[in-house]
């Protein structure tokens, strides 16, 4: 008995380390029929292929095939068998996890004759729809007033972009706040949109965040779900963004471009907006078409955010908005390997990095001082992709997603003892709208002096000479004074939050009306994170609780990162695993999408006992004691949530389509509000 349980434990694990990030398909699937042009009848033993790649299928006895596991985009198919004069499909699109549906109709030739050539117009209708669904494609999206996939986005039905710093400020511990402004989709909360890049989660689990940005040029389609998602969509409630990114495969030869964008030819009515884009993609080896690749770049700077023709700033007497100024980076590639005609090896990298400014209003007078921010996204992944046979493959998948986050002031920014205010920071001015701003009247003057930051360890700040202040053993001693009388941004964020992922699909044509996926998922997370609500009381020390406001894990109180923390201050790591099924049945334009969807999420810490009274307080609520991590923590549950999903799509006319769905669709909390450092933890509630 207890080795077929050892057994059975050891099979487990297995499939959990072949289940090589929560993933969603980068591919579809072309089906259809081939025919006598003159008869009607069905030619069994056709061949259809894909030009430029070596995916292709054999009609069966009723002339039908199916080619699956198709990239994105256009493609040129071919169907040819002796003694019948070849076509050629030209503008053939396919789109992720969609099925295209194309007919041959194919000419008795008793000599070989050149192909006929078709080019296919774009249905006005996706047939096998069965969610609410909008695609973009390439064409589209280049012809489109827009840049980037977030205006892409933002300009289809049901979605809402919010200008985080165009109006009001965020409250204290709100949502942070994102350089392109936040969408949302049917009313939900930005956090409840999934973000998907070539198939692998692009979101910050503690925010719900996404913060990547992709040069245009590199972007084959987008596609935005609103509803009614399939069972391998998990931990959303309100939309999925699906971008799918080119790969230089199936192309012949070299193909490239350098872009350049600026308004800078008349300064006075310039924005300052200016972008340098490239990309190239081609055999990797020159005449070896098994190796390809695809690489993009994209630098970018603007003077102003969020231009305006409506505002003129009496600062620069330009209409452009005063230290709200954007400079970034952004980069990405792909490898694409033919190891043999059923095994393809692909690898893929992406990222970007954004230093950027939040023009507030009630900084105007105070503007160097304006909140100042560093994004930095980074994902690498590799994958295998094995055709069984020409009905079935599997895809095995490893990845790593990393997103960073510092956010400051804009004068003192990283260096968080600066920050500091020991006479208090400066208010209003009289007319209760502005921070008041550096008088520059005053003289600055400083010199460098140690405040304590625990133990024997001391920090370095500049301050004025003559300030003094009572250390904790009663003795005077200089301290932290700062002389700029500008108001501080008087918050200080810091975090770090990466994952490795694993995920291993398999997907069968079991019957020509039956298309069966399953597939498991498995991310690790390492989320560090660190804010200072109140930094402008960091002279104190760490004696003088000038870091009791500092809710840090996987970062020391200075905001360091360290592996050595004391344990409720150390990184947290969090263990996600999903588990999916599901058929997709097509018979006569009919399509039922039909699944069920298992998620486990498990925290990985301990939680409070009792929370209505926390730390052996009273009925009251009061008199709490010191935290006893055996007596007030207990580990937390693992959670489990399965969630069935079905959908119904059927074509009413070339022009109309109805469909509906039905699914339990769940929400996972953003881990920032599931996690805390317990010594932050003990002060709030003492």
């Amino acid at each position: 008995m207890r080795a077929w349980i050892k057994r059975g434990w050891m099979a487990c694990l297995l499939v959990t380390c072949l289940a090589m990030v929560a993933g969603a398909a980068t591919t579809g699937k072309i089906t259809g029929v081939v025919t006598d042009e003159t008869t009607g009848e069905p030619i069994p033993g056709a061949a259809v292929t894909i030009e430029g790649t070596v995916l292709g299928a054999l009609t069966d006895d009723e002339g039908r095939f199916v080619i699956l596991n198709v990239p994105v985009g256009s493609h040129k198919v071919r169907a040819s068998i002796v003694g019948y004069q070849s076509m050629v499909l030209t503008n053939v699109g396919v789109s992720v996890d969609l099925t295209t549906y194309e007919d041959f109709e194919l000419s008795e030739r008793a000599v070989e004759m050149e192909a006929v050539t078709v080019t296919v117009e774009r249905p006005l209708v996706i047939k096998d729809q069965t969610s609410s669904l909008r695609i973009v494609d390439e064409e589209l999206i280049q012809n489109s007033p827009t840049r980037g996939y977030d205006e892409i986005i933002q300009l289809q039905s049901g979605v809402t972009r919010y200008a985080d710093n165009a109006a009001r400020g965020r409250a204290r511990g709100d949502r942070e706040n994102s350089v392109n402004g936040t969408l949302h989709i049917r009313g939900g909360r930005a956090s409840e949109v999934a973000y998907y890049v070539d198939g692998f989660s692009q979101q910050d689990p503690l925010t719900g965040m996404s913060t990547v940005n992709i040069n245009q040029n590199a972007i084959q389609e987008v596609q935005l779900t609103t509803g009614g998602f399939n069972a391998e969509y998990g931990k959303i409630s309100s939309g999925v963004v699906n971008v799918t990114t080119k790969g230089g495969y199936g192309t012949s030869g070299y193909n490239g471009g350098f872009e350049v964008a600026t308004d800078n030819f008349e300064v006075d009515k310039s924005y300052d907006y200016n972008l340098y884009a490239a990309h190239l993609s081609g055999p990797l080896l020159p005449n070896n078409e098994r190796l390809s690749f695809f690489a993009s770049g994209e630098r970018r700077w603007q003077g102003d955010r969020a231009p305006r023709a409506n505002m003129e700033n009496s600062f620069t007497g330009r209409d452009r908005l005063p230290v709200n100024s954007l400079s970034g980076w952004s980069y990405q590639g792909k490898l694409y390997y033919d190891l043999t005609n059923d095994i393809q090896l692909k690898a893929g990298v992406l990222g970007s990095k954004d230093d950027w400014r939040e023009f507030r209003m009630d900084y105007y007078f105070n503007r160097n001082h304006v909140p100042r921010y560093e994004d930095e996204n980074n994902s690498f992944y590799g994958q295998v992709v094995h055709n069984i046979s020409p009905k079935t493959f599997y895809t095995a998948s490893v990845n790593y997603f990393q997103t960073k986050r510092l956010r400051g002031d804009g004068v003192h920014f990283d260096d968080l003892l600066a920050y500091s205010r020991p006479d208090g920071q400066t208010r209003f001015d009289e007319s209760t709208l502005f921070w008041l701003g550096d008088d520059p009247a005053t003289q600055d003057s400083f010199e460098v002096r140690p405040v304590h930051i625990g133990g024997t360890d001391s920090a370095y700040v500049r301050m004025p000479v003559e300030a003094t202040v009572i250390d904790s053993s009663g003795e005077t001693v200089d301290t932290v004074r700062y002389a700029n009388e500008g108001h501080v941004w008087d918050d200080f964020l810091k975090r770090n939050s990466s994952y490795v992922g694993l995920d291993f699909d398999v997907t069968s044509q079991v019957h020509p009306n039956h298309e069966v996926k399953s597939g498991l998922e498995f991310q690790r997370h390492d989320l560090k994170f660190y804010q200072h609500y109140f930094p402008v009381n960091a002279y104190s020390g760490l004696d003088g609780g000038g870091f009791r406001d500092a809710n840090n894990y996987g970062y020391d109180k200075l905001a360091n990162e360290s592996d050595t923390l004391s344990e409720g201050n150390e990184a947290r790591n969090p263990l996600e695993f999903a588990g999916y099924i599901q058929d997709k049945f097509e018979w006569q334009g009919l399509v039922v999408n039909a699944g069920v969807r298992l998620d486990v999420l498990d925290v990985n810490t301990r939680r409070l006992v009792n929370e209505a009274v926390p730390l052996n307080g009273d009925s009251t609520r009061g008199n709490p004691e010191a935290l006893d991590i055996d007596s007030d923590m207990e580990p937390a549950e693992v959670q489990y949530d399965v969630s069935p999903r079905l959908g119904i799509g059927f074509p009413v006319s070339d022009q109309t389509i109805f469909h509906f769905s039905y699914g339990k669709f769940f929400q996972r909390p953003d881990l920032k509000n599931l996690y805390v450092a317990w010594d932050y933890m003990e002060y709030k509630i003492q």
